[in-house]
């Protein structure tokens, strides 16, 4: 559904990566068939001068390729000949000044599933798909400024759900506290919900403000003719003029 609406899904979650990702399979959020390149803290002792980062290609068999460079996978991550999975680790890496928009960017615009995350991961996340970190050491950082929305059931998500745009507790306990709204059904489903309401609430308000605009010039035009010829318009005008003005909303 979220796909249909075109609106990007991710998973944000503690759970380690593989799960993570075998989870993400079974509910279409990863494409079957399509290997996933893992991001993960690189081991310690590395030159200062190296990637941040473990790189490794999952593929759909189970195996594991770990031989691979920045150069050789990142363009294919952005290009979506492979899916992007980090892990909270790797996340941490990635935003260790100075940073590197080359791992930060495919990180950002097509990591799909986001395993091991810390509660301050998540909001740091959410705050990087968004307006951008919010703490001192955040300048230079890249940011998406997208509109975020997050889902969760626990007090590990209540960072995240104050940081996000739309935050939607999925259970009555801590999360429903520091969420703006709370679902009485514990489904991700109800994130739907809010987008569909707040689609038409953006309608509606668009629609009554085209009315009121042609309302007002349609009345403005009337006084000044019926004035420029010293008329006044009676009862069965305004009617009549009432009627036209409805007319022409429904034609805008």
């Amino acid at each position: 559904a979220c796909l249909s609406l075109q609106i990007r899904t991710a998973m944000v979650t503690g759970d380690h990566v593989r799960t993570a990702v075998s989870v993400a399979h079974q509910c279409n959020i990863l494409p079957e068939g399509r290997p996933v390149l893992l991001m993960d803290a690189a081991p310690a002792g590395q030159p200062a001068d190296a990637c941040p980062v473990a790189l490794s290609v999952l593929y759909p068999d189970g195996s594991v390729n770990a031989s691979v460079t920045p150069a050789a996978v990142l363009p294919q991550v952005m290009m979506g000949e492979l899916e992007c999975a980090v892990t909270g680790k790797g996340f941490d890496a990635l935003l260790l000044p100075p940073y590197e928009p080359e791992l930060l960017q495919p990180m950002l615009r097509r990591g799909t599933v986001f395993a091991r995350m810390s509660p301050d991961n998540k909001r740091d996340l959410m705050e990087l798909l968004g307006s951008g970190l919010q703490t001192a050491a955040a300048p230079g950082c890249p940011k998406l400024g997208l509109h975020v929305g997050f889902c969760g059931d626990g007090a590990n998500d209540c960072g995240a759900l104050k940081a996000a745009h739309v935050g939607v507790s999925l259970c009555e306990a801590e999360a429903s506290v520091a969420a703006p709204m709370t679902s009485r059904q514990q489904s991700i489903t109800s994130m739907i919900s809010v987008v569909a309401e707040g689609r038409c609430a953006l309608l509606a308000t668009y629609q009554i403000f085209q009315f009121i605009v042609a309302y007002a010039m349609a009345q403005a035009f009337a006084v000044n003719l019926m004035y420029t010829h010293g008329l006044q318009l009676g009862n069965y005008q305004f009617l009549i003029q009432v009627g036209a003005q409805n007319a022409l909303h429904r034609g805008v």
